[in-house]
C-alpha cells in the first residue's frame, strides 16, 4: 500500500488496480469520504480501465492534519500521486470535485479529461447548502459515529435508496467505524470547502470537462452544476434522474457507462 510523504508532515496514502494497459482514471472522494467508500463503482471501472484512488488528507489512511490547510493544497496531494504514474483521467465528486478543479487549473498536464460530479465552483456566485443541511450535520456533533452516517445517509443518498438498500448504510457503518476519525481534520476539510473559490478561473480549463448530477440532490443544489457547465465553454453535462447527492453509490452501473462513454471519447489524451 504505497504512502506519499508530503510538505508538512503529511502522508497520503494512494492505491491502484485494475487493467494495468487500460486507460488511467483517478477517482477523488468528498467530505469525511476515504477511497474505501467507492463500493461497486470502483470494480466496475477496473474491468477495463487503470483506478488510481486515494485518501485526501484528514481521512482514511492519509495523516489527520490540523485545520489551515486549503482545497488548493489538496489538489497538489493528488498531483503528486499523479507524478508517480502520469496523467490521468480524472473524476470528483463534491468536496473532490472541487480538489479536482484545482488539480486541472494547477497542474492541467496531469489531466487527461476532468468530470465534475455533484460540485460547485463555490464563491459568492454558487447555490449554497440549504440551512436545513447545515443544522442536520451540526446535530451530529454529539453523535457516535454510527449514529451520525445512519442520520445523515438520508441527506447524501436519496431516502427511498436508504429505505430500500439498508445493506449500504450498513456498509458506510462498517468502514466508518474502521477507520481513525479525528475531528479537527474533518472541520478542516469543511472549512476547506467553505473557502472554496473557482469561479473566476473554470472559463479557463481547456481538457474536455464533463459535469454529471443527480436531480435529487439535497446536499449541493444542481444548479451548482449548471452553473460549471456554463461557465465552462465546451463542457458537457449529464443529469442522472432519481438520483442524489452520492450517485456512484446509488447507481455505480450507470456511473459506470457515463465515465466508461466520457473517457472512451477521448482515450488518445495525454
Amino acid at each position: 500500500m504505497p504512502f506519499l510523504d508530503r510538505p508538512g508532515g503529511v502522508r497520503i496514502f494512494w492505491d491502484q488496480g485494475g487493467k494495468e494497459d487500460g486507460p488511467p482514471i483517478l477517482l477523488i472522494r468528498g467530505l469525511s469520504r476515504s477511497s474505501s467508500y467507492w463500493l461497486g463503482l470502483r470494480p466496475l471501472l477496473e474491468k477495463d480501465h487503470r483506478v488510481v484512488v486515494l485518501d485526501n488528507r484528514g481521512v482514511g489512511q492519509s495523516s489527520a492534519v490540523r485545520p489551515g490547510f486549503t482545497v488548493q493544497d489538496m489538489a497538489d496531494d493528488c498531483a503528486a500521486v499523479l507524478r508517480q504514474i502520469g496523467a490521468c483521467h480524472v473524476f470528483g465528486i463534491s468536496l473532490g470535485g472541487m480538489v479536482a478543479q484545482h488539480l486541472a487549473l494547477r497542474h492541467p498536464a496531469f489531466v487527461r479529461t476532468l468530470t465534475l460530479a455533484a460540485t460547485t465552483f463555490g464563491g459568492r456566485e454558487r447555490k449554497p447548502v440549504p440551512p436545513w443541511v447545515i443544522a442536520s450535520f451540526l446535530r451530529t456533533a454529539t453523535m457516535s459515529t454510527e449514529q451520525m452516517m445512519r442520520f445523515t445517509a438520508p441527506i447524501t443518498l436519496d431516502p427511498e435508496f436508504v429505505r430500500a438498500r439498508p445493506d449500504v448504510v450498513d456498509a458506510w457503518v462498517k468502514i466508518a467505524l474502521g477507520e481513525p476519525r479525528n475531528g479537527w481534520a474533518l472541520l478542516g476539510q469543511l472549512l476547506a470547502a467553505a473557502r472554496h473559490d473557482a469561479s473566476k478561473d473554470v472559463s479557463s480549463l481547456k481538457m474536455p470537462v464533463m459535469i454529471v448530477v443527480g436531480d435529487r440532490d439535497r446536499l449541493i443544489p444542481p444548479e451548482n452544476s449548471t452553473q460549471l457547465h456554463q461557465r465552462i465553454p465546451g463542457s458537457e453535462m449529464v443529469t442522472l434522474p432519481g438520483l442524489a447527492h452520492d450517485f456512484p453509490t446509488e447507481a455505480p452501473e450507470k456511473v459506470a457507462d457515463v465515465i466508461a462513454s466520457f473517457v472512451g471519447k477521448h482515450v488518445s489524451r495525454g
